[in-house]
């Protein structure tokens, strides 16, 4: 079954770090940070993230970069001034 093809599938650590390239630790300080979706409860010792969380949250990174691009855009001006053509004078 590909990937996120069913929204209730239930997706293990491994899993997660194959479809999220990021480490167990910094999926944990975002969950803490409220940033990545919060774990189900599976049993006593296991958890597991819904395939349909984890599409919402990717989907939600694509669209703010590129939210962000089109704000890049429309805000460019004229291109910077090399730094070799602003040479400070001696003091």
């Amino acid at each position: 079954m590909p990937l996120f093809a069913d929204p209730d599938q239930v997706m293990r650590m491994p899993e997660l770090r194959q479809a999220i390239p990021l480490s167990e630790t910094r999926l944990r300080q975002l969950i803490t940070l409220g940033k990545f979706p919060r774990p189900v409860r599976l049993g006593a010792r296991a958890v597991g993230w819904r395939a349909g969380d984890v599409r919402a949250y990717l989907e939600g990174l694509a669209k703010e970069d590129a939210e962000r691009r089109a704000g890049l855009s429309k805000k460019r001006g004229p291109a910077p001034k090399s730094l070799t053509t602003q040479r400070a004078t001696p003091a």
